[in-house]
């Protein structure tokens, strides 16, 4: 085996390098100063020039204290190299006293006070991640949430979908029906930060998810011009998926469909379902996301799936040749790290293919998409150790 070929090798304090043979820490205020770092890993076919500019665009508007672990959605058949933006804010790492405005040490404040300034929608965020933190219910609930901009349009309407983005929550796995709990809030949720009007009832009913099933994320697109509730939903085997699917009036041919998860299942390790819940019914859209059954630094993995979308001509031969050069690695010095204020280090970057998504309408597979990771996770380095939000000692 290589070195680091699989993930759980990455960890520095698993797998010691000596420290004087590694580059020195980068400096990054913003997710744009870690963008400049893995762009290199981002071949022409996957990103233009002006799809580059969008991404800086929204990444430079953005603390890197607000997420450790962030993405780029690439749709494989268009010819257009664009990426959609996404990333997270997670328990324990930091982001959400960065989101309250609470986060002293937040080297680009401005960028989060200035989107909380001119945006409605952020200025609610910030006060959730206040309740978030202060609060024992959304703890209990919520992990994690995710925001994503459609920068794929790279055009005038990039300031427009930052102030506004689409918003998932993520269940918390520590507690056994935190995922459920996110459900009934839903109709709340919306109207909270789009003022939409979504009828609990009709999310209930398409929420009926058989009791193995976890609705990992939930989220509302409120942004888009056809809002829409979305559930991904994970851990149900073939028959379970088609009982609730039928249950819950999924408009598409479900004999197609099953035999389209019968050819993937050899291929891939585990798959999730994205199903759509619109104002007036169930949408015909479904979203199979398609996990890799391991979890290494490569494409190598995927290809017996990269094959099979090519000769459907669901993707182009040069995206997926430039993936293959997207996973890479790169560890950092941590000397004296306990010395900075506040004694946080960065010691690894790490990109890497996330998972695939097809997209599956009616009765055929019409898109597929690959979802790329980047992840700069942070070490407390004070010698004292806790449990609290925003760390205190080890891995945060």
């Amino acid at each position: 085996m290589k070195p680091f070929e699989l993930l759980p090798d990455l960890d520095p304090l698993a797998n010691v390098q000596p420290e004087p043979s590694l580059p020195p820490p980068p400096s990054c205020a913003r997710l744009s100063d870690v963008l400049t770092l893995v762009e290199p890993r981002l071949g022409a076919a996957l990103l233009d020039a002006p799809g580059r500019a969008a991404l800086r665009h929204v990444a430079d508007r953005l603390s890197a204290h607000l997420s450790c672990f962030w993405g780029l959605e690439i749709r494989l058949g268009d010819p257009a190299p664009r990426a959609d933006f996404l990333w997270e804010v997670a328990q324990g790492n930091g982001g959400i006293p960065t989101l309250a405005g609470r986060n002293p040490h937040d080297p680009a404040a401005d960028a989060t006070g200035a989107l909380r300034e001119r945006s409605p929608f952020w200025r609610e965020l910030g006060r959730f991640a206040g309740e978030w933190l202060d609060g024992p219910d959304w703890r209990r609930r919520v992990a994690n949430i995710w925001l994503e901009v459609d920068a794929a349009a790279a055009d005038a309407r990039l300031d427009a979908q930052l102030d506004r983005p689409s918003l998932f929550w993520g269940w918390n796995p520590q507690e056994a029906g935190s995922d459920r709990e996110l459900l009934a809030h839903l109709a709340m949720l919306g109207r909270r930060f789009y003022g939409l009007e979504l009828d609990q009832a009709r999310i209930d009913a398409a929420a009926a998810i058989p009791a193995s099933g976890v609705a990992f994320q939930v989220g509302v697109m409120g942004a888009r011009a056809n809002p829409a509730v979305r559930l991904c939903v994970k851990n149900l085997d073939a028959g379970m998926t088609d009982r609730w699917l039928a249950a819950i009036g999924w408009p598409g041919n479900r004999a197609l469909l099953r035999d389209t998860l019968a050819r993937l299942a050899p291929v891939c390790g585990a798959i999730a379902l994205d199903v759509d819940i619109l104002p007036d019914r169930v949408g015909p859209k479904l979203g199979i996301e398609v996990y890799s059954a391991e979890r290494m630094l490569s494409v190598d993995t995927w290809r017996p799936l990269h094959d099979e979308l090519l000769a459907q001509g669901l993707a182009r031969g040069d995206k997926l040749a430039a993936l293959a050069n997207f996973p890479w690695h790169r560890r950092y010095r941590q000397l004296n790290a306990w010395r900075r204020t506040p004694p946080l280090g960065y010691p690894i970057l790490v990109t890497n293919l996330h998972h695939l998504k097809l997209v599956f309408v009616e009765d055929a597979v019409i898109e597929a998409k690959a979802y790329l990771a980047v992840f700069r996770p942070v070490i407390d380095y004070s010698p004292t150790r806790g449990h609290q939000m925003d760390g205190g000692g080890g891995w945060l």
